[in-house]
């Protein structure tokens, strides 16, 4: 391999990573938001689930 096909390959690997590594900074700041979301929405949807099995037991009962 020549010595200009290798500084090719290098400044190829270079650009790869200095465009991969502000992508997952961002991603990885981001987590935590994502995360809070995620639990939001699970706890929401346990509450409905408890509330129409609540709903569902009085009903039986009557």
């Amino acid at each position: 391999m020549t010595a200009h096909a290798q500084e090719q390959i290098t400044d190829v690997c270079r650009g790869i990573v200095g465009i991969t590594a502000p992508v997952l900074g961002v991603t990885v700041s981001a987590l935590a938001e994502i995360e809070q979301w995620l639990r939001i929405a699970s706890l929401t949807g346990g509450l409905v689930v408890c509330a129409l099995t609540i709903r569902s037991l009085l009903r039986k009962r009557e």
